[in-house]
């Protein structure tokens, strides 16, 4: 598979999968919005790292892809690339 860099990661260059959710996306001018495991959506204007670091996009097993927007997210349009992580594994408690 390709690999791309976006925003200073290195990702695969493929459809996210069903346990991939949206993590980072770029606005107007560089400006970054990111998403965290929680589903808190934050602005970070042009802090990429802490964007970075708020979405968990370095943690491992986060499987970083770059992809085009399937269809429409709250904040992100239609077709608006983004950096999607795999959502993290919910253990069950018995």
């Amino acid at each position: 598979m390709t690999t791309t860099h976006f925003l200073g990661i290195l990702a695969l260059k493929a459809a996210p999968t069903r346990s991939h959710v949206p993590a980072l996306w770029e606005c107007l001018l560089g400006t970054v919005y990111a998403r965290n495991a929680q589903g808190e959506t934050r602005y970070f204007d042009y802090d990429h790292e802490a964007a970075l670091d708020f979405s968990g996009v370095r943690l491992e097993g986060a499987e970083p892809r770059v992809a085009r927007a399937p269809r429409r997210f709250t904040g992100i349009r239609k077709g608006q690339t983004v950096l999607w992580v795999r959502r993290p594994v919910q253990s069950i408690a018995t």
